[in-house]
């Protein structure tokens, strides 16, 4: 048996074996985290010197009216305020390049989720249904809804210090946004309705806008849904399959660290893709591979050749007022008025010149 003065001996001895062991489970975390940083930085680096070599799209660092001019089409941008006091952006194009008259009928085209205006435009005449109405004859508008790039402003509220700016869903798209744009488009060009085309969630917020503010509906003469969505049913994007699953806690971590705006444009997640989708660039398929995280997996739908101005604005919209958007749509209850479809249709720039129009 042991005597009290050996258990004391080996109980002192044992104090130095854990605390050895737990020092060394540190410097191993610490080392370990110390990697990961040291390997980003060398990624980092060796994108940016390998990439400043390459060259990349010619109009990337243009804005909407920038691209539209530069396709040799006319460009007008109109600012209004809603009724909650959020100011948007619309870009025109009142008539085509070939197409000069300045009486055809209106038609507003809104975006999806993490869109702008954009979207309508940066692929060119060829593949943009903006570009291809207004060659048609139609007087185009383009649409920013709230919180996006070019519609990032308030009439008191400062979306980079206001949080309560960010309290919105694409119900307030539908019953602000969506009728502000139409009165500003019919008083403007002195008409008495437009056509509406939707992509994604502008469809959403057509279909909101319908059911609760029913008198809008007798100023749209025909109402286009491409994509038409109204809750995540059955996503193929990875992203949103995990944001559509983890709600609750993604949540509380926004809320604990005070996020309001992710993915805004020239943080590290978007400087990051400017760095690495680059069509002449070694980093191409990876740029790609975040591309299909947040829409899915469709090389068919992916343009290589024009990856870099792709990544130049997208995404558009901040991550904050997407995921509102998508718990706000998860389930079928979440709003009484909408017609549920979960539909696949192209995207705002490659697809035909519409009929019925």
């Amino acid at each position: 048996m042991l005597n009290h003065r050996q258990v004391q001996m080996n109980v002192h001895s044992d104090e130095p074996k854990r605390s050895h062991w737990w020092h060394t489970t540190c410097r191993n975390l610490q080392c370990s985290i110390l990697h990961i940083f040291v390997l980003t930085a060398i990624s980092i680096t060796v994108t940016e010197v390998w990439n400043k070599s390459k060259v990349k799209h010619p109009y990337v660092g243009l804005n909407v009216e920038q691209i539209i001019r530069r396709y040799e089409y006319p460009a007008e941008v109109h600012h209004i305020t809603t009724e909650d006091g959020y100011i948007l952006t619309l870009h025109r194009i009142p008539h085509g390049k070939e197409n000069h008259s300045r009486n055809g009928t209106p038609v507003l085209l809104l975006p999806g989720i993490l869109q702008t205006a954009w979207d309508y435009v940066h692929y060119g005449p060829d593949k943009c249904l903006s570009f291809l109405l207004a060659e048609k004859g139609y007087d185009v508008w383009l649409g920013n809804f709230r919180g996006t790039t070019w519609s990032r402003k308030h009439a008191v509220l400062n979306p980079d210090e206001d949080s309560s700016y960010w309290n919105f869903t694409v119900h307030e798209m539908g019953i602000y946004d969506v009728p502000a744009f139409i009165d500003h488009i019919v008083k403007f060009t002195n008409q008495h309705s437009l056509h509406y085309v939707g992509f994604s969630q502008a469809t959403m917020a057509f279909t909101i806008m319908g059911s609760e503010r029913s008198e809008y509906l007798n100023r749209v003469k025909l109402f286009t849904a491409l994509a038409p969505a109204a809750f995540v049913g059955n996503p193929r994007s990875p992203l949103l399959k995990f944001l559509s699953k983890n709600q609750d806690s993604i949540k509380t971590f926004l809320r604990f660290f005070n996020y309001h705006e992710i993915f805004k444009r020239g943080d590290i997640f978007t400087t990051y893709l400017e760095h690495i989708c680059n069509e002449n660039s070694i980093f191409a398929n990876l740029c790609v591979q975040h591309l299909f995280v947040m829409f899915g997996y469709d090389y068919d739908e992916m343009p290589m050749e024009m990856l870099s101005l792709t990544s130049s604005h997208f995404p558009s919209a901040n991550m904050t007022m997407a995921f509102r958007a998508i718990k706000k749509s998860t389930t079928k209850k979440s709003h009484p008025s909408i017609i549920y479809l979960n539909l696949q249709y192209p995207r705002p720039c490659i697809i035909p010149v519409m009929t019925g129009l």
